[in-house]
């Protein structure tokens, strides 16, 4: 193994490309750990948390139903305002 080393063939026989594939991995693999898996969070909607608030027992049927009619008829408010059509 010493006579390899010395002789060269190492590093100048074609085997250095061998050391700079292994960094590429090692950089690639770094990077990939250190990045959130997930950036975008995604955030429920009113009408999702109303739901989930029935099911847990949170409010009855009845504020279900009238805060679902408010969430209804305010939908519109939350959106951008359409442009006329010419």
């Amino acid at each position: 193994m010493a006579s390899i080393l010395q002789d060269g063939y190492w590093w100048g026989g074609g085997w250095w490309w061998i050391w700079w594939v292994i960094w590429i991995i090692i950089i690639i693999w770094a990077f990939a750990w250190w990045m959130p898996t997930n950036r975008r969070v995604v955030r429920a909607t009113p009408l999702e948390v109303l739901q989930h608030r029935l099911a847990r027992g949170e409010i009855t049927v009845e504020d279900y139903e009238a805060r679902k009619a408010v969430l209804e008829r305010d939908r519109h408010l939350g959106e951008p305002p359409i442009a006329p059509s010419r």
